[in-house]
């Protein structure tokens, strides 16, 4: 059987049925001074009769402005990015823009195709959290972002190969402060666990535990550093690991809080005290770190507050309607918050 065609209520109808042009009915529903208020009404009540909805492609092709912005970043479920996803909501409804949030999943393929399907719909800016596992020459994506005269903001990890605006944490300098609050508890052997290195934040985290240990003048174990992932499951695993050797780990750094909920789930299991045997800290302060026990040390990020700085400056790029020459680069800052993991 055929299937019936969807009619779309258009400008066009409402001005045929009210005898007037297009552009009249453009501009009452536009609420535009230099109707009469007596049509305005006529245009309002036969538009919500019919259902009508604005076509924002279309007003957009008129306007050069869709009022859209595209949102892409690693995963959709992630409190983090999801916080961030929020402040970037708040801000752009309060100036009356839509967010269209993407998924990239840690998929490059899938972040390109994201940004594309952004760019085909005419988003007035783009707010990306990139993948960074792709050389320089993998990039054309997020450079034809610039290429198009649209606005681009980083947001928790940049891209070095494409400049543009960032909002940002130290993440050095974040975990070097934590990895420091262990040491300052007692905790001589230290472990990291951490992601994996074509993400700059991983790496800055690394370099900050390194740094760390070092100034402490404590033995570094580069087999105490491990790329676990960012999943829970991930660390269970290694910990079981770790602790079939007598020599164990008396702190660990986590790369995020979901990791080190995993690794304290297996420790737990094995009989392991936290923290009098290991301290742990983690990074973003996951909801899970104040429900897990022990409740689960972690710096705390304020992703929230990056999705709103993010929406407003690219906002404020878009009503200066271009790319600045000078990119805006933005850091916010961090605060451990201790709980039941770590030592007093």
């Amino acid at each position: 059987m055929e299937q019936k065609k969807k009619n779309y209520i258009t400008i066009k109808d409402i001005a045929r049925k009210l005898g007037i042009s297009t552009s009249t009915v453009s501009r009452a529903l536009r609420d535009q001074p230099d109707v009469n208020p007596e049509t305005k009404e006529q245009v309002r009540k036969l538009a919500e009769e019919l259902n009508y909805q604005p076509n924002l492609f279309a007003s957009g092709l008129v306007s050069r402005r869709t009022r859209l912005l595209g949102v892409v970043v690693p995963r959709i479920s992630n409190h983090f990015f999801s916080a961030i996803t929020s402040g970037v909501q708040n801000v752009a409804y309060k100036h009356q823009y839509r967010v269209i949030i993407c998924e990239s999943d840690h998929s490059v393929e899938r972040e390109r195709e994201n940004i594309e399907a952004l760019l085909s719909i005419r988003v007035d800016g783009i707010i990306v959290a990139p993948l960074m596992d792709y050389e320089h020459s993998m990039t054309d994506h997020l450079a034809n972002i610039l290429a198009r005269d649209v606005p681009l903001v980083y947001v928790d990890r940049v891209q070095p190969a494409v400049v543009a605006s960032s909002i940002l944490i130290d993440d050095f300098l974040a975990a070097r402060e934590a990895t420091e609050y262990l040491i300052s508890t007692g905790c001589r052997r230290l472990a990291h666990f951490t992601g994996p290195q074509w993400t700059s934040v991983c790496r800055d985290r690394k370099l900050g535990f390194i740094e760390a240990v070092n100034r402490a003048g404590l033995e570094l174990r580069e087999d105490w550093i491990i790329e676990t992932g960012f999943e829970p499951w991930h660390a269970a695993e290694v910990v079981k690991k770790l602790w079939e050797d007598p020599i164990r780990p008396d702190g660990i750094l986590g790369i995020n809080d979901r990791v080190l909920a995993g690794a304290s789930h297996a420790l737990t299991g094995m009989g392991v005290s936290i923290p009098e045997d290991v301290s742990m800290i983690g990074f973003s302060d996951n909801p899970l770190s104040s429900l897990i026990r022990p409740t689960l040390s972690s710096v705390r990020q304020p992703a929230y507050e990056m999705g709103e700085v993010a929406a407003t400056l690219i906002l404020e790029q878009i009503d200066l309607t271009g790319i600045p020459a000078e990119p805006v680069h933005k850091v916010l800052d961090t605060r451990l918050i201790l709980r039941e993991s770590t030592r007093s």
